[in-house]
């Protein structure tokens, strides 16, 4: 028998329900909407900090090139990409006298605006800020709280306060300069030192990258060393506050201190007969070495340069007793020659021009001796930057080391010296004019007590001195003559392309 059903009744949401069902939708939005529009806007905060450190590192490459800072982006080669500049105003301010600042500001836009959101700054010191404003009731005990501040935590005591009544604008320091540590070469010297009682033991320490200065520590007593002294400059940029005064002498000359610290001694600087521990230490290294202009271009800014000098010191008061001028920076050791005693005959050392130099007494000849440091002399014994023996090539050979000497049979000595740029490792890409120098290894002969032996290359190098002329050069797959190399006064030997 057909039994007809009856239909379900069909029910439909009742008012209440759609309302709490609104409220649920209401408090997620609520919650959601605004943490994915912090998401969003930390995230274009992140791209114009990472922009902004692209600019700062461009304006020191700049500084290195030009000695200046510019305000200018496209000055740098740099534009800023769309979706940042859609959302951050980015400008550079610099200042043109004195010590070269920068300082980068980019102010968000419309786009970027919220509260919370702030003014990022960076300068050429590597200190960051965060300029915002904030309702007087978000903040607490000097701190800006986890729910306005630019990471979402805690970030750090307010540092300057501008304004007044419910918002007031607040810098927040986000970052530091990083300090630098000595990072320089360090020598030492232990035994006796004229004038004082026992033996001692002293450290020498120079900063490389990190500055313009050496320090002598007294370490004799182990467990409580002390600083001895300092001398050099405080800035890398300027010489305000440097060392310069009637007895510890003019040190405003010196570039950053890679040149390691010799210690020698010498007949002509005793006390009571006990011979009192000298320094031999080239004036450094400067940034202008840094440039590098492309293939075509120069591999060097250097028309005024710091570190061209040779410094003679008095190991335990770091009185200054000698200064000699170089044409270019002495980044490398000064080699010492000693006699039987262990005491300064002769010192060679080589600067970043590709020019080696002769230390020695009373005359360019004499050996040093019983002379006093003050009477010593230096001599420019060859110029090997340049081709030709001159200085004014566009890409320079540079020593970044000293030369090896040894002694050679029938008097005099051999400098043995690489030339090269070993703070531009990497590929013609980068590098393109440091890549494009044609590096030697040398074998310079040096007979001091020969008057003619510099004065014979003025015919061929143009002065007194020798040049890569004088040498015999090495063919790449055979040895030379013995002829070829008794009638020149050293040799070369070619090193291929980017061996630096």
């Amino acid at each position: 028998m057909y039994m007809p059903t009856t239909p379900r009744h069909q029910r439909g949401f009742t008012l209440i329900e759609l309302m709490i069902t609104v409220v649920i939708i209401g408090i997620l939005a609520g919650i959601a909407l605004p943490g994915y529009q912090n998401s969003v806007r930390k995230s274009h905060r992140s791209a114009a900090q990472a922009e902004m450190l692209d600019i700062a590192n461009r304006q020191q490459q700049f500084l290195l090139a030009n000695r200046s800072y510019t305000a200018t982006l496209s000055s740098l080669g740099y534009s800023i990409p769309d979706d940042v500049a859609a959302r951050y105003t980015c400008t550079v301010a610099v200042t043109s006298s004195g010590l070269p600042t920068f300082t980068i500001s980019c102010v968000p836009t419309s786009l970027q605006s919220a509260t919370g959101v702030g003014t990022l700054t960076l300068d050429s010191t590597g200190a960051k800020a965060l300029r915002i404003s904030y309702d007087a009731s978000n903040y607490m005990d000097g701190t800006i709280t986890s729910d306005n501040s630019s990471t979402g935590a805690l970030v750090a005591n307010i540092t300057s306060v501008s304004g007044s009544g419910t918002y007031a604008s607040w810098k927040v320091e986000l970052g530091l300069p990083k300090p630098y540590a000595v990072d320089g070469p360090i020598t030492a010297y232990q035994g006796a030192v004229g004038g004082v009682t026992g033996n001692k033991v002293f450290l020498y320490a120079g900063m490389r990258r990190g500055g313009r200065a050496l320090y002598a520590f007294d370490v004799t007593s182990a467990t409580s060393p002390s600083l001895k002294w300092k001398r050099g400059c405080p800035n890398l940029l300027d010489d305000s506050n440097c060392t310069n005064d009637s007895t510890n002498g003019d040190w405003r000359d010196i570039g950053q201190t890679w040149s390691p610290a010799t210690p020698v001694k010498a007949g002509g600087y005793a006390s009571s007969g006990t011979p009192i521990p000298l320094l031999l230490m080239g004036g450094g290294y400067d940034r202008c070495e840094d440039t590098d202009n492309g293939s075509s271009g120069a591999n060097n800014s250097c028309a005024s340069t710091k570190g061209n000098r040779i410094y003679v010191i008095d190991s335990n008061t770091g009185v200054l007793l000698k200064t000699f001028t170089t044409v270019r920076g002495v980044a490398g050791a000064i080699t010492p020659v000693t006699d039987n005693n262990g005491l300064l005959t002769y010192a060679y050392a080589a600067d970043t021009g590709g020019n080696l130099y002769r230390i020695s007494g009373a005359s360019a000849a004499d050996p040093i001796g019983s002379t006093a440091p003050s009477n010593w002399n230096i001599t420019r014994i060859a110029a090997l930057g340049c081709d030709d023996g001159g200085s004014s090539c566009t890409r320079n050979r540079k020593f970044l080391f000293g030369p090896d000497v040894v002694a050679i049979p029938g008097g005099g000595y051999a400098a043995l010296i690489g030339s090269g740029d070993r703070e531009k490792p990497l590929g013609s890409g980068t590098y393109g004019a440091s890549n494009n120098v044609q590096n030697h290894f040398f074998r310079v002969d040096d007979q001091p007590s020969n008057n003619a032996w510099l004065s014979q290359e003025n015919s061929t190098c143009g002065g007194a001195l020798l040049c890569r002329d004088s040498l015999t050069p090495i063919p790449a797959n055979s040895n030379p003559t013995s002829s070829d190399l008794a009638n020149r006064k050293g040799w070369y030997l070619p090193l291929a392309s980017t061996e630096n």
